[in-house]
């Protein structure tokens, strides 16, 4: 009687325990993406260059590089100098909206090759970006929002959202 009352508990206990781990890697992957976006805006300021993070909706991959080699990398597959990254635990970015500005609409006229269905976020050399918004969501379905503003370059990230949450 006893193990069978464990067993209940147990059973009841197991889609709550995971939930909650799975809402942790959501957390922890925009934690890295931040952190990916961070380091696109230090190598733009260090180089004088417009750097990119690129990703790919519906996927987890993606990198960051100069918006002219992300380019060319984008149509040739990806570089020894550029190093792509995958988000872990079936993570993927769900969706992106960057504003276009002046700069963006500049540096995108500039490119000599389309960069097909993959994104770029760009960071200028002064440390700004431009204003954008990334999800990025779990096998579960539970997203989570990444916002990078663009006087400041900085991002930030929401608590964990329902899909329905997002189409409101």
């Amino acid at each position: 009687m006893v193990l069978a009352v464990l067993v209940m508990i147990t059973a009841l206990a197991i889609p709550s325990v995971n939930t909650v781990f799975s809402g942790q890697q959501l957390r922890s992957a925009a934690d890295v993406v931040r952190a990916r976006l961070a380091e696109a805006r230090v190598k733009a300021i260090e180089t004088g260059d417009v750097y990119g993070l690129f990703y790919m909706p519906g996927q987890g991959n993606y990198f960051v590089a100069p918006m002219t080699q992300g380019f060319r990398t984008m149509q040739s597959g990806v570089q020894p100098s550029v190093q792509q990254r995958l988000l872990e635990n079936e993570i993927v970015f769900a969706v992106g909206e960057s504003i276009q500005d002046s700069r963006s609409v500049d540096a995108l006229s500039r490119s000599t090759q389309e960069y097909g269905v993959m994104r770029p976020v760009l960071f200028y050399p002064d440390g700004t970006s431009q204003d954008a918004a990334v999800l990025l969501q779990n096998k579960r379905g539970a997203l989570i929002q990444i916002n990078l503003r663009g006087l400041t370059g900085t991002s930030s990230k929401t608590r964990i959202l329902d899909p329905d949450e997002v189409g409101q």
